[in-house]
């Protein structure tokens, strides 16, 4: 690879604090809360002009509970969040759900605004249309976070950094170790290209799929969905053979996903899987939104021509991004397995409880890895498990803590822990271990496990 060389830079540094989190998506914004509320002196950076990261594009929040005993599993927090956005008519109750363990339908531009409020409320300070792109160490052993804006590059110094960016990008910068994808040929589950249809008669295409239920090939029984005013629909599975003979389906998926909207007759579109996708290469990224793009017009025609009640539906709106499903997971101090899932293990120290099942799509729908591994047998398990604080922790670095998509588990493991709940508790406890170190005067890897549990049962964490 051609490459130039740049001499070296004197970078002004703009802010000293205790806790740095680079990355507001849920478990950023959870973790720089929790952060504050402990006292700690806390800075949130975030890439774009507004919270929420993947809960910003209007995708419900899985996870609350756990379908199998009905039983709460995520609290604290996230539930606080949720709730006060459920207060401003953005968010619907906590769902069970036979497939996706709970889920929480949201109003995405209420979500943002819930996020921003709480972050300034505890306290906590906030830089936008930042990102992360460096860190080093400064000769006082503190963390210099470097961020690049349109301000040019500029230094944060911190005494303890949370990487919340999904990817790990700033754990990497750091030196920490990683994987990415499949075991034998490292794909990753492709990332979703998502947009909001408007005008759509729901009650009009539920009478339908109770009258001509073979036409949908429903993936739950007709009676889930009389049961519920908002759900999330997996099926048309007959519809898209038709159309796919006709030339007139423009994704490969043989089923569709979408998620009514708290707003009446609105659903936000979750098919258009583009695969084999590395989200931590621009040059992949870049292909995934111009083909995604690409398929946005056909699909909408899609639903206008062949499913009832959205005749006259019309597109509101794309996400920000193309949803990323993968990329990183950071080596911790201990790598969560999908065995340990299976059989709902518990760790002493426990930071969270987590219910959903290993929730993997394909990233190889097309057949086209030469090294295939054998396919897993069920993900499902009988209750909850542990996620310990030491997967929050990547090996060899010094006050430095990983939350949200990116902690240390292995590839099946993270079908499980990527969903939104259990990020979100993620981010509780990484933000309230950060604020205790620098309370205690020791390095994160050095707080005792049980301060840590003890502080976040006071402040309603579900460890049990």
């Amino acid at each position: 690879m051609y490459t130039i060389t740049k001499s070296k830079e004197e970078i002004p540094v703009i802010r000293e604090v205790d806790v740095a989190i680079i990355g507001g998506g849920p478990s950023g914004v959870i973790a720089a809360v929790a952060a504050a509320r402990n006292k700690a002196k806390t800075l949130l950076i975030e890439r774009y002009g507004f919270l929420g990261g993947n809960a910003a594009m209007g995708l419900p929040i899985l996870g609350f509970f756990n379908d199998r005993e009905g039983k709460q599993v995520i609290k604290g927090i996230p539930e606080e969040m949720v709730n006060r956005m459920r207060n401003m008519g953005g968010a619907t109750e906590n769902t069970p759900c036979p497939h996706h363990s709970s889920y929480v339908m949201i109003d995405p531009e209420i979500l943002k605004c819930t996020a921003q409020q709480l972050v300034i409320e505890s306290g906590a300070d906030l830089l936008f249309h930042c990102l992360g792109v460096d860190i080093m160490k400064d000769r006082n052993g503190l963390w210099g976070l470097i961020i690049q804006s349109k301000s040019g590059r500029q230094a944060i110094l911190a005494k303890v950094v949370i990487d919340a960016t999904g990817d790990g990008d700033i754990a990497v910068a750091a030196g920490a170790s990683y994987e990415k994808g499949r075991p034998g040929d490292g794909l990753m589950q492709p990332p979703t290209f998502l947009f909001t249809l408007g005008n759509v008669n729901i009650d009009g295409f539920m009478e339908d799929v109770r009258e001509n239920p073979r036409k949908y090939e429903s993936y739950m029984p007709i009676e889930y969905y009389k049961e519920r005013a908002r759900f999330i629909y997996i099926g048309l599975d007959g519809l898209i053979k038709e159309a796919r003979k006709k030339g007139e389906f423009p994704n490969y998926r043989k089923r569709m996903i979408f998620v009514t909207m708290p707003r009446r007759n609105e659903v936000l579109v979750n098919v258009l899987h583009i695969p084999y996708t590395d989200g931590t290469d621009v040059f992949d990224l870049t292909r995934a939104e111009i083909r995604g793009r690409e398929q946005l017009l056909r699909m909408r025609d899609f639903f206008k021509k062949y499913v009832p009640g959205f005749e006259s539906c019309y597109i509101i709106t794309t996400t920000h991004q193309i949803a990323i499903r993968e990329t990183r997971r950071i080596m911790g101090e201990y790598l969560l397995t999908g065995e340990d899932i299976l059989q709902c293990k518990k760790f002493s120290d426990v930071i969270t409880k987590n219910g959903y099942y290993m929730d993997v799509h394909s990233p190889d729908p097309l057949g086209k890895s030469p090294n295939p591994p054998p396919s897993s047998g069920s993900s499902r398990f009988r209750s909850s498990y542990d996620i310990p604080y030491r997967c929050l922790l990547p090996k060899g670095i010094q006050n430095f803590l990983i939350t949200g998509r990116c902690i240390s588990v292995t590839w099946e493991a993270l079908g499980s822990t990527r969903v939104m709940a259990p990020c979100m508790a993620l981010g509780q406890a990484a933000g309230t271990a950060a604020a205790l170190a620098v309370r205690d005067g020791v390095t994160v890897r050095e707080l005792d496990a049980k301060t840590l549990q003890e502080q976040l049962t006071e402040d309603d964490a579900n460890l049990k």
